[in-house]
């Protein structure tokens, strides 16, 4: 068979390159912290690109793929957002295998604020955050720029958000995997508790603290206090006022869902009288903020 012959014009037009040059050489692989991508290949993400990985991110933590979700985490932008978002992770990989299922019930709180933060919460929960930094120190814009962390992150805004607004049964039902809530005890009868102001009677050893739940909205016609409760866990010193959720851990057991507000009597007898009004949630925050410091 004879071989067609390469007219001299397509030598022209496609000269010879040497292979070498196709494959130009690269750094030494390096690996990456916490399990990231290698080094070598990281880069800025752009915008789009950064939403992308946070909903990719999002949708691997809701699934209980913690390990994928946390590799993509590695690659958002090092800020404080995403190294919180990290920290959150590595709690929750770090569960043992036998962990009581109200413990993950607690650990889902922080997914399902940055939910809420990031989709059907969010106008409402910016608000509660500038409410909370009205009451501290820095100027207002630096204030506003906080305003997106302490939505998704801020204790406060997850008390009212999660449990008032009904954020908390949002992300359940329509986020969250059913086998990871299968896992997680009673935390979908968690959203109706109402928040209570408590007297600190007793500690144990540690693991569980003897709380008073103060006149609560639940009963504005009784008593000054409540039926003494126990909750899991140490939660201050007798007579000690507190603000918090005591939800169910288990048949006939209470734990806070959120680390409870330490309140002097003097705010303590505000936050019971916006709860007894069904104040604003914007005022109640602004109370809470202030006790907290």
């Amino acid at each position: 068979m004879t071989a067609t012959p390469v007219r001299a014009d397509a030598r022209r037009r496609f000269p010879t390159v040497r292979s070498s040059a196709l494959t130009p050489s690269r750094p030494a692989r390096v690996d990456a912290p916490d399990g990231g991508l290698p080094a070598d290949v990281r880069r800025p993400l752009g915008p789009s690109e950064d939403v992308v990985v946070r909903k990719a991110a999002r949708a691997a933590e809701d699934a209980g793929d913690l390990a994928g979700a946390a590799r993509l985490v590695s690659v958002l932008p090092p800020d404080e957002m995403s190294s919180r978002w990290s920290g959150q992770l590595a709690a929750r990989c770090a569960l043992p295998a036998d962990a009581a299922p109200y413990v993950r019930g607690v650990c889902l709180l922080g997914p399902a604020q940055r939910w809420a933060a990031e989709g059907p919460g969010r106008q409402a929960m910016l608000q509660l955050a500038q409410a909370t930094l009205r009451t501290g120190p820095g100027s207002a814009a630096e204030r506003e720029a906080r305003s997106s962390l302490l939505a998704a992150f801020d204790p406060l805004v997850a008390d009212i958000a999660l449990f008032d607004d009904d954020m908390l049964n949002a992300y359940l039902q329509h986020a969250l995997s059913p086998a990871v809530l299968s896992r997680c005890g009673p935390v979908a009868e968690w959203g109706q508790v109402p928040g209570t102001v408590f007297e600190v009677l007793a500690t144990g050893d540690g693991s569980s603290s003897l709380v008073r739940p103060v006149l609560t909205p639940a009963h504005p016609d009784g008593e000054t206090s409540a039926s003494p409760v126990r909750v899991l866990g140490p939660a201050g010193a007798p007579g000690e006022l507190l603000y918090g959720r005591a939800v169910g851990a288990g048949i006939g057991e209470l734990v806070f869902a959120l680390p409870p507000v330490p309140l002097t009597p003097v705010h303590a007898g505000r936050v019971q009288r916006c709860l007894l009004r069904r104040s604003p949630a914007v005022e109640r925050i602004r109370l809470l903020a202030r006790a907290a410091g």
